[in-house]
C-alpha cells in the first residue's frame, strides 16, 4: 500500500527523529560520563539506556533539528541533568567540546522561519544510518541539514 503521508507532515518528523535517534546512539556510550550503553540496530525501542539530546531545543530551533553538531549522546542520567541544568550544560560543553559550544552560542541567535520536508530528511537519515552499519560514525557527517528550506 502507497504511504499518501505528506512530506511535511508530522508522521515524516518522527521517522527522520527516530533515524537521527540510532545514528547518534550507534556511538555506544554516553559522551558526558562516559558510561557504556547496551544498543541493538534492530530494536528502535531498545535504546539501551543512551538517548539523544538536541543542544539546541528541537522544537525552538527546527534549522538544527538534524544537525550532527547538535546532537550528542548521553545516557540517562545525564539527559536528564542537561535537561534540568542547562547552564551547567552549557559550562561543561564550554570545556570539553569547545567546538560546539562556540556553534551553539552563534546558532542561539539565529531562529528562523522555517519549511522542512520530512520526509526527505527521513529517507536521508535513514540512508545515513544504512551507511552507518558499513562504516564508523565519525566517518559520517550531517552538517548541512537536508531538506530544510528557509
Amino acid at each position: 500500500m502507497p504511504n499518501f503521508h505528506h512530506p511535511f507532515s508530522t508522521y515524516w518528523m518522527k521517522k527522520a527523529d527516530e533515524w537521527l535517534s540510532m545514528i547518534v546512539r550507534s556511538i555506544g556510550h554516553c559522551e558526558k560520563c562516559p558510561k557504556p550503553g547496551y544498543w541493538e540496530e534492530k530494536s528502535k525501542a531498545n535504546t539501551g539506556g543512551l538517548e539523544n539530546h538536541h543542544i539546541l531545543e528541537k522544537s525552538v530551533y527546527l534549522a538544527y533539528r538534524y544537525l550532527k553538531i547538535n546532537s550528542i549522546c548521553l545516557c540517562t542520567f545525564c539527559h536528564t541533568e542537561a535537561e534540568s541544568d542547562k547552564e551547567g550544560f552549557a559550562k561543561w560543553l564550554e570545556e570539553n567540546r569547545s567546538d560546539t559550544y562556540i556553534w551553539m552560542q552563534q546558532a542561539e541567535k539565529s531562529k528562523n522561519s522555517i519549511q522542512i520536508n520530512y520526509q526527505r530528511i527521513a529517507e536521508q537519515l535513514k540512508a545515513q544510518y544504512m551507511e552507518l552499519l558499513k562504516t564508523s560514525w565519525m566517518d559520517t557527517d550531517i552538517d548541512v541539514p537536508p531538506g530544510v528550506h528557509t
